[in-house]
């Protein structure tokens, strides 16, 4: 919820009151510089916990993620383009989420992967949600271990002098 403040200020001379509002400037800058270093440090811990996503190609809770289809298997070994790990196959989803995918909302931050095909169809969206013949393979979430690492990491970070 929005706060307002109101003030009045009674000035002696304009020195004292420019240098007043010059200090309060900086300290608002300093404010949202640090915001942004704290973002940055969570930014680590969320693109760590996506990529190790990919990497066990588990959804939240820890079940495996959805084998692939047999005719879309085949269709890959066909082009000659199987690839080790489920959604892979060309790296591009993967790389698409990078530790500066992020953007500030209402509510917080948010952290997105925009990865869409040639043609625009939003590809990691439609993985990470599921539907159409797309089955879910969620992997835009925080681990137990990542959600503990942001709390640990913010407290230490509330903690610091400013």
């Amino acid at each position: 919820m929005p706060t307002s403040v109101s003030a009045k200020f009674y000035i002696r001379n304009a020195k004292g009151a420019k240098k007043f509002f010059d200090d309060f400037k900086k300290r608002s800058e300093e404010i949202e510089k640090k915001d942004l270093d704290y973002v940055r440090l969570l930014s680590a811990i969320v693109f760590k916990d996506v990529m190790k996503h990919f990497e066990e190609e588990r959804k939240p809770g820890g079940g495996r993620w959805q084998k692939w289809s047999n005719s879309y298997r085949e269709m890959l070994i066909r082009q000659n383009r199987l690839p080790k790990k489920i959604l892979q196959t060309t790296g591009r989803l993967r790389q698409s989420f990078k530790p500066t995918s992020f953007r500030r909302t209402k509510d917080g931050v948010l952290w997105y992967n925009n990865a869409q095909t040639f043609k625009g169809f939003p590809y990691a969206a439609a993985h990470d949600e599921g539907g159409g013949k797309l089955p879910q393979r969620k992997f835009m979430y925080l681990s137990k271990k990542a959600s503990d690492d942001i709390s640990k990491q913010s407290l230490k970070y509330l903690e610091k002098p400013t």
